[in-house]
């Protein structure tokens, strides 16, 4: 008898939570026509454009049920890839009646070190075991008292991303690329005055940021850029030089792109660097690390996991209290990552100076780093391994 599995995510989405579930669906239609799984799923977005390309809609078109009734019974494995607050909606509070909870999987990104108490009472409630993408976030769960049986690291695994080589490599400018969404949890009141900082003077040096607001959700697109555009030249403010401003160009690209897009401003970069505050995983990140691009991140964090402790770009941070805009839940009881900014300057530093001295050299790095990551961690054949074994089939 075969296994079924109901897999519940943002799958039309462009944000985050979209892009993952979309790239476990790709990992796991790989492999799943050797095992004994019956694997569907069901589409719950909550942004106004199917961001989804024609390759993407023919592999969600293949497993998409419209109507869980169809699908589900006792026995069901159903993982619920949403923020936990989905489980308090009318809409799984009528969908819940057809699953046990114990076999309900929670899969969801979180960044501080401790659970908000609102999710740790809905979990305890709704959910029997949980996905997490990394170290980092195993240890909060387990830090709240749940049962290490039930906590599942099952990584994210990475696709559309072209593999770079060194001769692609930016040899004309100092290209510093940062992808992200547009947000303060993100480092960019650190990133934007760390660079023009330590490259003041220079005019072989260029910041590339590509990011996002609220145009998933339907707002203007100038609109949008506009107020990024503000809060850039904000940042690059902060940083004088007897009322001259740093002669670093910014470019920026904001909005709704195409996948390939993203993977060409990988290749058209030298670098990546993102100082972010938190990341359960790092999407980004781990698609600097295929692109084959030194990545100069927080040496904290979800992304450790596939990064060597010798490897020269990690910066150094701390863990903070939370004190942004927007928080999530509570500044009282929560910490997120800080990076140290001085360190972050000399880690640019070196990369430049390896950069200038020989590129060889810079892109020698980053091919370690994909071997070590693409061994140990972003492996599809692992990653559905871990994922048969949560839901008990045969491998």
């Amino acid at each position: 008898m075969n296994k079924k599995v109901l897999y519940i995510g943002q799958l039309t989405d462009m944000s985050g939570y979209g892009n993952a579930a979309r790239n476990y669906i790709k990992c796991f239609d790989m492999f799943l026509d050797d095992s004994d799984i019956d694997f569907r799923v069901h589409n719950v977005s909550y942004e106004t454009n199917n961001n989804t390309n024609e390759n993407e809609r023919e592999l969600l078109n293949k497993y998409e049920i419209k109507d869980i009734r169809d699908f589900a019974d006792d026995n069901t494995i159903v993982i619920v890839h949403q923020v936990p607050t989905f489980f308090t909606s009318g809409y799984w509070l009528e969908m819940s009646s057809y699953f046990k909870k114990e076999n309900v999987v929670s899969s969801m990104a979180w960044e501080p070190n401790r659970l908000p108490t609102e999710w740790v009472n809905i979990y305890k409630k709704h959910v029997g075991q949980f996905i997490v993408y990394c170290e980092f976030t195993r240890q909060c769960f387990l830090s709240h008292g749940f049962a290490e049986e039930n906590i599942h690291l099952i990584e994210h695994p990475i696709f559309d991303i072209k593999e770079n080589t060194s001769k692609s490599l930016n040899r004309e400018k100092f290209n510093i690329f940062s992808l992200s969404q547009w947000d303060d949890r993100k480092g960019w009141d650190i990133l934007i005055p760390a660079v023009c900082h330590e490259f003041f003077h220079h005019n072989d040096v260029e910041l590339t940021i590509k990011t996002f607001r609220n145009e998933h959700v339907g707002a203007p697109a100038e609109q949008e850029r506009n107020a990024v555009i503000r809060e850039v030249v904000t940042h690059k403010s902060k940083v004088q030089h007897y009322g001259k401003h740093s002669d670093v160009k910014i470019n920026l690209i904001c909005g709704i792109v195409e996948k390939h897009v993203i993977s060409d401003l990988f290749s058209n970069s030298t670098v990546y660097c993102l100082p972010t505050r938190c990341d359960s995983f790092g999407l980004t990140i781990g698609e600097a690390v295929i692109s084959k691009r030194a990545a100069i991140v927080p040496d904290l964090g979800g992304h450790r996991d596939y990064f060597s402790d010798d490897n020269p770009f990690l910066v150094k941070s701390k863990m903070q209290s939370v004190k942004i805009p927007k928080a999530m839940f509570s500044t009282l009881d929560m910490q997120l990552v800080e990076t140290d900014y001085d360190d972050l300057r000399a880690k640019l530093r070196k990369a430049y100076d390896i950069w200038k001295n020989n590129p060889d050299d810079l892109a020698k790095i980053s091919d370690d780093n994909f071997d070590f990551a693409t061994t140990n961690v972003i492996n599809n054949r692992k990653i559905y391994d871990k994922f048969v074994s949560l839901v008990g089939g045969d491998l």
